[in-house]
């Protein structure tokens, strides 16, 4: 199989964008954003963006394209994806780094999301009711449609909940099947990607570490002046932004209910749980080449590309 590009996935704090600079720089490379919370413009620490030398060394792509007052979707993602791709594919290898896992598996399976239609009427009619009777209410009547979907949002991120919602109303299919019947429609002999996957992780110990040291960082970095600007405005802000791991953590400080220490370590707690589910995703994608940096060094991930990317 001859490859078209590079996928770099992995958990929170494993250093995948490091490792996927590396490459960039070894094999002629420009990066392209997998990730869902680093394509907002306005917050660099909490989101754990490249920093500005970082992308001075090789081009980066899709980071700081969405306001965090709009909602960003899948299939949005997946098309700028693929357009960037075709954009850079003949001068240079495309590298696509992340941690979110249902960006890569719309790019690598396909997936058509044909889903995109709107009735605002709909969404009107589900708004008032959750005004009336609260969001939980919403939240049931998606359990009865998609109960998959239902456990995957929370009560409190209404828009979703009604977009789910919504997506069963015009289609007469749950989200969780149409999902489903993408993948099983797809094969990969259709995808322009071809992509040599590469999966960065450690052992657990040295990872739960390496993120909570991240977190002290980002933390003596300014962090904390993020999150309150985010608390502010939270209103403001999609609830896809705002009830990310990163800054709600803190609004309990910021309402004096709970201490910084606490609220530190919470935000701690849901990173390492965040790997946790990540490792579980990508761990049931298909064909990653996993290296183990507890052990293996990033010149064994060069040595492997060398052998493996032009055959």
């Amino acid at each position: 199989m001859k490859y078209n590009c590079i996928f770099v996935v992995g958990p929170t704090g494993s250093g995948k964008s490091a490792v996927a600079l590396q490459i960039a720089s070894k094999f002629n490379g420009e990066i392209i954003n997998s990730d869902s919370m680093q394509i907002y413009k306005e917050y660099n620490i909490g989101t754990a963006k490249p920093t500005q030398s970082e992308m001075q060394i090789v081009k980066h792509h899709l980071y700081n394209i969405v306001s965090v007052k709009d909602e960003f979707s899948v299939s949005e993602y997946k098309e700028l994806a693929i357009n960037k791709f075709n954009e850079i594919k003949n001068n240079c290898l495309p590298i696509f780094v992340g941690g979110t896992g249902l960006y890569f598996t719309s790019l690598i399976n396909d997936y058509n999301f044909a889903t995109t239609d709107k009735d605002e009427s709909l969404r009107e009619e589900l708004n008032s009711l959750a005004t009336k009777m609260g969001n939980n209410y919403i939240h049931k009547m998606l359990e009865e449609l998609d109960p998959e979907e239902a456990k995957k949002i929370p009560p409190e991120n209404l828009k979703r909940v009604i977009r789910a919602i919504e997506i069963c109303k015009l289609t007469g299919k749950s989200k969780t099947e149409l999902l489903k019947e993408n993948k099983n429609q797809q094969t990969n002999k259709n995808n322009i990607l071809k992509p040599l996957i590469i999966g960065i992780t450690w052992n657990r110990d040295e990872l739960y570490q390496k993120i909570n040291k991240r977190v002290d960082i980002m933390i003596n970095n300014g962090l904390l002046n993020e999150a309150k600007d985010v608390f502010e405005h939270k209103d403001e802000y999609s609830n896809q932004f705002v009830l990310a791991i990163g800054y709600k953590e803190f609004f309990e400080y910021f309402n004096n209910e709970k201490t910084l220490e606490n609220c530190t370590e919470l935000l701690k707690q849901k990173s390492r749980n965040y790997a946790k589910r990540q490792l579980t995703w990508f761990n049931k994608m298909e064909n990653v080449n996993w290296f183990n940096l507890s052990h293996q060094k990033i010149k064994d991930v060069l040595d492997f590309i060398s052998n493996n990317i032009n055959k």
